[in-house]
C-alpha cells in the first residue's frame, strides 16, 4: 500500500510539473476571468454542460470517474447512491466530525484536498468544484478539457435543492434526485406541522471564537425551520459574522447552539464552560440550562442531510412537540 501511494505521489507531481508546462495561451490568460456556475442539461446523454468559463461541453454518458472537490458533493453523491462512480472525495470525507460519510467511500478512492494534479491522476471523466473552491485550481482544471462542474455555494435549502439537481442530471439520476429532495421536504413539513402554534424561542446561534450565523446563511434558515427567531437578525448583520460577547449577552437568547467545529459528542465541556461563566449568568438561556452543542456534521452540513440538523434543532426548541430522533449515524444511514 505504502508503495502504491509512493508511486500515485510521483506521478501526481510529474503531471504538475507538465501541466505547468504544457498549459495553452488560452488557459494562461483564463487568470483574470472569474468562473461561473455550471448548468447541465436535462434528459437522455449526450447532454451539454456548460463549465465555468461558460463554454459547453459534452457529457457523451454518464460520468463513470468522478473527481469531488468539495464534501458537499462527496454527501450528495452517496445520497444519490453513485458511490462506485467516485475516483476521488476530499480528505475531510473521513473525519466524522465534519462528515456524514466516514468510511463511506472504499480506501481505493482517492482521498484528496482538491489538489488539481492528485484529480487529474485519477483520470475523471468529471470533476466537481464550488464556488468557494480556489479561482487558480479551477482554471487550471479547465486548461485539460476534463469536464468541470462548478456549483454555487449553499446559503439555502433552496441551493441544496438546486445543487443537488444539478448532480443528479450531470450523472443521470434526475429520478433518484427528485426522490431525495421530495423526501427531505417531507420531512420539513412534518417539523413545520409540529410547531406551527408554537411560540419561536429566541437563539443563538454561536462559537466561543465570537462567530454568529447571521441572515441570509443556512444557519439562520435552519433556526426558523426549526421554530426558532435567530436573534442576530435584530443586529441586521449578514452573512458569518464576528460578534463581540457583550453583544451576544445583550440580545439575550433564550436558547444558545453553540457551534463546535467536529464535534460528535455534543460537547459537553463546552456546555459546561459557558453555563459556570459568571458573564453569561444573566441570559435566559444559561438560566434555563438551554445551552447545546449540535453535532457539526448535521448542523453544517451543505447535502440534504440538512434536514436531520433541522429536526434536531427543533426537538431542542420545542421538546414537548417534536419528537427525540434516532442518533444521527441511524438517520444518515437510512438515507444511503
Amino acid at each position: 500500500m505504502m508503495i502504491h501511494h509512493k508511486i500515485a505521489a510521483g506521478f501526481a507531481i510529474a503531471l504538475g510539473v507538465w501541466l505547468l508546462s504544457h498549459l495553452s495561451l488560452d488557459a494562461r490568460l483564463l487568470s483574470p476571468i472569474a468562473p461561473l456556475n455550471s448548468t447541465v442539461a436535462a434528459g437522455a446523454f449526450p447532454k451539454r454542460l456548460q463549465n465555468p468559463l461558460g463554454h459547453e461541453q459534452v457529457l457523451q454518458q454518464a460520468p463513470a470517474r468522478i473527481a469531488s472537490g468539495i464534501l458537499a458533493a462527496d454527501e450528495i453523491f452517496a445520497i444519490l447512491r453513485a458511490k462506485n462512480r467516485l475516483v476521488a472525495v476530499t480528505d475531510i470525507a473521513d473525519d466524522p466530525g465534519i462528515s456524514n460519510v466516514a468510511q463511506f467511500y472504499s480506501t481505493e478512492v482517492v482521498r484528496s484536498e482538491a489538489d488539481t494534479e492528485v484529480l487529474l491522476a485519477t483520470a475523471p471523466d468529471m470533476v466537481v468544484v464550488a464556488a468557494y473552491s480556489d479561482a487558480a485550481t479551477v482554471r487550471l482544471l479547465l486548461s485539460t478539457n476534463v469536464p468541470v462542474l462548478r456549483i454555487p455555494e449553499f446559503t439555502s435549502f433552496a441551493d441544496i435543492k438546486r445543487n443537488t439537481m444539478t448532480l443528479a442530471s450531470a450523472i443521470g439520476e434526475e429520478e433518484r434526485g427528485a426522490e431525495v429532495l421530495a423526501r427531505m421536504q417531507q420531512r420539513l413539513d412534518v417539523v413545520a406541522n409540529a410547531i406551527k402554534d408554537q411560540p419561536k424561542p429566541r437563539v443563538l446561534y454561536y462559537s466561543p471564537s465570537g462567530s454568529a450565523a447571521g441572515i441570509g446563511t443556512l444557519s439562520d434558515e435552519t433556526i426558523t425551520l426549526a421554530g426558532g427567531f435567530n436573534v442576530i437578525r435584530e443586529t441586521g448583520l449578514k452573512g458569518s459574522s464576528l460578534i463581540s460577547q457583550e453583544l451576544a449577552i445583550a440580545l439575550q437568547p433564550e436558547v444558545i447552539l453553540l457551534d463546535i467545529w467536529g464535534t460528535t459528542n455534543g460537547d459537553p465541556a463546552a456546555v459546561n464552560t459557558m453555563l459556570q461563566d459568571p458573564a453569561w449568568r444573566g441570559v435566559p438561556a444559561v438560566k434555563q440550562g438551554r445551552v447545546y452543542v449540535v453535532n457539526a456534521a448535521i448542523a453544517t452540513t451543505c447535502s440534504p442531510f440538512r434536514v436531520i440538523g433541522v429536526e434536531t434543532i427543533a426537538h431542542l426548541l420545542h421538546p414537548n412537540h417534536v419528537a427525540a430522533r434516532s442518533s444521527d449515524a441511524e438517520e444518515v444511514a437510512k438515507w444511503l
